[in-house]
């Protein structure tokens, strides 16, 4: 809705928009994985798997289909596709095999599992390369997809190594063991190779296998009479030892080995690993089985399945610590002092064997200065990064990004690393806080107020709970007062305490009580108030927050007993909205407030709508309205111990300015015993532009071109369900006349294109106008700040179907 002054009458119009209906369109999307190479024998069978994912909006179905490729040196005899029910990567017995009638349906996100099986038969001298190709197509939107799989024939002699896990989804912290079989794919049996076990050399039939990015080795389960083989990070990669080490993080890869195989004989091992309680992403690896052909003589390594255990993933965890042992966490800092940062991140766990590196932003909230730091891991594949050696800080003004960040007293640092798909995680530490004991009516700090901090658990002071708090300053270890006495700032700080339950205890300055009778609400909104701990009441420390952090309000001598509550009926409102204010006036003194006078100071932009004041539902007669924004009431006389409920309506007009906006209201009355001042209450109202936003808009209308004039006559129809996109990714879809609008836009040379797919089949658009160029499907449109935009499309002339189509 849109509200003018009219010029020439003066009236005040107000325009409806025209209605705006957004469709989110069913959207096809497939992932089809992967293209392989294997080797194999002559006489074999050949397990391919793949994996297909619907990665669209809307549930498919999907035509399945393979094939024997040309060009290559021979054929595959036997194809057939297998749904790989257990995820093990072969086709086993029992699994369904997917013919040409069969169409699977995938939810989104769904994945389906295949196996392509072919039987080697063919003779083809060694070397050959033989090819085969699984497809897919969507049945509705026609997506295809396709891999390719590559046979190279071997000789005679060959071993595989399949390997699967157990459970096959993990989780984060819990114990995953692997399993891995090795078995013969040929005739003659392999000959074992050289490896070097306890700096001794050894031949040996072994497989191998590294310890996955973000897990720890736990135990190598190995049956029989082999050599378990263990890797030690750090050392050469054909060095092995047999026995475990004391420290199983060390060990970096494992495997077992066996000094012969007759023919047709394999072996198998297991082994588990931990993963850490941060990975995150994919953990991906591949085993490995070395030995040597019996024929060519030559070293071989053939590779296993891959095995891939997919994990959410997890944001940063960000933490602060009083020193560079990084063992104690802290929510606080010293001005002046180093800063000890650590971000526990796994998907930034990229290399098994090096130490990787992180990006970290600090910001001062106080200073504006934005600095970034390299922090380290702490070693291969932990996952943990530390910045070292320290973030230097500085009081003094330095120059921007020199490597030393620039803060103050009362100051928040903000620490931001990248976090899931192009997010940001963050996390706050407060340098040398301070907090505030101030008169709860009228704001002012307040000298001479003592407070002391009394632990109630006995964390802090050796285990004597109900006594004084032994308190720390900010870095953790030196010591800081547990009694205070404010002075002309108002000012006290406990900066560092252990995680426990406390209770501060104040006596305030003569005339003053505590605690305040005036709640959280009622109290001045720049103020940080616990609802507990600013009232006397206990409240807690956590672990990292370390400091207290609330103000203190102290209630001013009598006269007192008028206060104001207010509330607003939104929270949220956009320009050209009404809004509700309630003021709750309580008169708690034993005699009756006279003269009551509500004073009530609007935002910027706020209207007071004239005859909209009621007091408990009867209009109030007596109200006076600045240009300033000051509204004033002028009530009846309140009862002792009695309360009245003033409403009234504010329009929010083109001055209002976006962002949070406050206003206070106070009340002043007089008394036998003098006058009465309320306390300021306030209430807050977070401002959107809305359609008056000074972003531009593009409207329009697709129509079909009956008469082919290219002008919309009256009698064209609009063409409703047509998507048009912009450049950026930006589109609506037309709505039941054809009419669509894109509101909130960037200024600038933009273009609009109609999405094809969503025209009637056969369907042809005409240029309009120049900005068409030659093509009736896009045009270029000038957009301007604040400015409407109107770009049409046009269907040209219609064949009777496609007519016939759009009128049904």
């Amino acid at each position: 809705m849109a509200t003018y002054e009219d010029p020439a009458s003066g009236a005040i119009v107000e325009l409806d928009s025209n209605p705006v209906t957004v469709v989110v369109q069913p959207l096809e999307a497939l992932v089809l994985v992967q293209d392989q190479t294997r080797e194999a024998a002559i006489g074999t069978v050949v397990h391919l798997p793949h994996r297909l994912t619907n990665t669209g909006n809307v549930a498919s179905v999907y035509a399945l289909w393979h094939e024997n490729l040309r060009d290559d040196d021979g054929e595959l005899g036997g194809l057939r596709l297998v749904r790989d029910t257990n995820g093990n990567g072969r086709a086993d017995d029992g699994e369904e095999t997917i013919g040409p009638g069969n169409r699977p349906v995938l939810a989104p996100d769904e994945s389906l599992d295949l196996v392509l099986v072919a039987n080697f038969t063919q003779p083809v001298s060694q070397g050959a390369r033989l090819r085969a190709a699984l497809h897919v197509v969507t049945t509705e939107q026609g997506l295809a997809a396709s891999n390719i799989d590559t046979i190279i024939a071997r000789g005679t002699s060959g071993l595989e190594l399949l390997k699967s896990i157990e459970p096959a989804a993990p989780a984060p912290g819990e114990l995953a063991t692997y399993h891995l079989t090795v078995r013969p794919t040929r005739p003659l049996p392999p000959q074992p190779t050289s490896v070097n076990v306890d700096s001794l050399p050894q031949e040996l039939i072994w497989a191998v296998d590294e310890i996955p990015l973000n897990t720890v080795f736990e135990s190598l389960t190995a049956p029989g009479a082999g050599t378990p083989l263990y890797h030690l990070r750090g050392t050469p990669a054909d060095r092995f030892v047999s026995t475990p080490p004391a420290a199983p993080a060390q060990v970096d890869a494992v495997g077992y080995g066996l000094p012969q195989l007759l023919a047709g004989d394999g072996f198998g091992f297991s082994f588990a690993v931990r993963l850490l309680p941060h990975a995150a992403g994919e953990i991906v690896n591949i085993a490995a089985v070395h030995y040597r052909d019996p024929l060519t003589g030559q070293e071989e390594a053939s590779p296993s399945n891959s095995v891939v255990v997919p994990l959410a993933c997890l944001p940063p965890d960000i933490d602060f610590f009083v020193d560079g042992t990084f063992s104690v966490r802290t929510g606080v800092g010293q001005a002046g002092s180093p800063l000890f940062c650590q971000v526990v991140k796994g998907a930034a766990n990229l290399l098994p064997d090096e130490i990787d590196t992180l990006q970290v932003q600090l910001t001062s909230t106080l200073t504006g200065d934005v600095e970034v730091y390299t922090a380290v891991e702490t070693g291969p594949n932990t996952g943990v990064f530390q910045i070292q050696p320290e973030v230097p800080t500085s009081l003094a003004s330095r120059a921007p990004r020199d490597g030393v960040l620039e803060t103050g007293v009362d100051d928040t640092i903000t620490t931001a690393v990248a976090s899931c798909e192009g997010g940001t995680a963050e996390a706050r530490l407060v340098i040398n806080p301070t907090n505030v004991v101030f008169d709860s009516v009228s704001n002012l700090p307040l000298a001479g107020a003592r407070i002391v901090l009394i632990d109630l658990t006995g964390a802090s002071n050796g285990g004597r709970p109900g006594e004084p708090a032994v308190v720390l300053a900010a870095d953790g270890s030196s010591p800081a007062p547990n009694e205070q006495t404010t002075g002309a700032d108002g000012s006290f700080s406990f900066p560092w305490l252990p995680p426990g339950t406390y209770r501060i205890e104040v006596v305030p300055p003569a005339g003053y009580t505590f605690a305040s009778q005036y709640p959280p609400a009622q109290q001045p909104a720049e103020r940080v108030l616990d609802s507990a701990g600013s009232y006397g009441q206990q409240f807690s420390i956590q672990a990292g927050g370390n400091a207290v952090r609330f103000d203190v309000p102290l209630d001013a001598p009598p006269p007192t007993g008028l206060f104001v509550e207010k509330t607003a009926s939104r929270n949220v409102a956009e320009i050209g909205d009404y809004l509700d204010y309630r003021i709750t006036i309580r008169n708690t003194n034993i005699t009756a407030a006279t003269a009551v006078v509500v004073s009530d100071r609007l935002p910027q932009g706020f209207a007071y709508q004239t005859g909209s004041a009621r007091l408990d539902g009867e209009a109030v007669a007596e109200v006076t309205s600045s240009a300033a924004g000051l509204v004033t009431f002028n009530l009846p006389n309140l009862a002792a111990q009695a309360e009245a409920v003033l409403t009234y309506r504010v329009r929010l007009t083109a001055g209002a300015v976006a962002g949070e906006q406050v206003n206070r209201a106070s009340a002043a009355a007089d008394s036998v015993y003098g006058g009465l001042t309320s306390n300021t209450a306030t209430a807050t109202v977070e401002v959107h532009a809305g359609v008056f936003s000074d972003r531009a808009v593009l409207l329009g209308q697709v129509y079909v071109d009956l008469n082919g004039n290219r002008r919309l006559d009256r009698d064209e129809p609009g063409l409703p369900g047509v998507r048009i996109w912009l450049e950026d990714g930006t589109y609506a879809v037309t709505d039941g006349e054809g009419r669509y609008s894109l509101y909130g836009l960037r200024p600038g040379t933009r273009v609009a294109k109609v999405d094809p797919l969503t025209l009637p089949v056969g369907a042809v658009l005409e240029p309009l106008t120049h900005r068409h160029g030659d093509r009736g499907e896009s045009r270029f449109v000038d957009l301007k700040n604040g400015e409407l935009h109107k770009a049409n499309f046009a269907l040209a002339p219609p064949s009777p179907a496609v007519l016939a189509e759009i009128e049904a």
